[in-house]
């Protein structure tokens, strides 16, 4: 919605609504996983009740804040080491350059004697 109204076409309103749907999808993981391992599927007569209620322990949070460190890590040495150019912005760059460039041998042809 923010991309088809030409008005909010602008970076910052773009990557908060990506911010904010990649934290949705997140919740939607979780809602989808979660519920899921706390209902069981069969019935537990005989099991411990450590392992009829499912809570995350910390092996498996330390292992999705990695998973989301190291994303920002490697997004933050892309963006440093890869430039980060506009499509837009390239069309008009070689026009000028080209436009230069031909004003520049025009420049060279005049001041060379033949």
């Amino acid at each position: 919605m923010i991309v088809a109204i030409p008005a909010t076409r602008k970076t910052n309103l773009i990557t908060i609504a990506a911010f904010v749907m990649v934290i949705a999808l997140w919740v939607k993981r979780y809602l989808i996983i979660i519920p899921t391992l706390e209902t069981p599927a069969l019935p537990m007569q005989d099991t411990r009740m450590e392992y009829v209620k499912y809570s995350a322990t910390w092996p498996e949070w330390a292992l999705t804040i990695a998973g989301i460190a190291t994303f920002f890590l490697f997004f933050t040495l892309m963006s440093k080491f890869v430039t980060v150019v506009p499509v837009s912005g390239l069309e008009d760059t070689n026009q000028h350059h080209a436009s230069q460039t031909e004003t520049a041998s025009a420049i060279n042809e005049q001041v060379q004697p033949a």
